[in-house]
Formats: structure tokens, C-alpha cells, sequence
């Protein structure tokens, strides 16, 4: 019960994510929320790192975050 747990806790988590960057639709939305909440949480990515997340090609679903 525990292995199902986490695993469906990262599947739920990956989900979440997913359904969130489909709302901001455009790479450049998706760039400027990204970096208010990285300025937000002092998550220490680069603007370099964050600019690759929003213009990636894979789909939203396929990204590895």
C-alpha cells in the first residue's frame, strides 16, 4: 500500500502540473508565471532553465520536471 501511495502521489502531482501549464497555453505565459514562482519559492533555477521549460516541444505530458 505504501509503493501505491507514492507512486500514485507522483502520477497525481505530475497530473496537477500538467492541467496548470495548460491553462497559461502560450510559452511566454508559461515563462512568466514560471518565474514568479521561482522568484516566489527560491527554487534557484535560471532564467536559461526556465526559458527551456516553457519552449519545449515534447507536449506537456511527456516533460520531465
Amino acid at each position: 500500500m505504501k509503493r501505491f501511495i507514492i507512486e500514485f502521489g507522483q502520477w497525481l502531482r505530475h497530473k496537477i502540473r500538467v492541467v496548470i501549464f495548460k491553462q497559461w497555453k502560450r510559452p511566454k505565459t508559461l515563462f512568466k508565471n514560471l518565474m514568479i514562482l521561482n522568484k516566489q519559492f527560491k527554487t534557484g533555477f535560471s532564467k536559461e532553465e526556465i526559458r527551456q521549460t516553457a519552449n519545449r516541444d515534447l507536449g506537456l505530458w511527456r516533460t520531465n520536471w
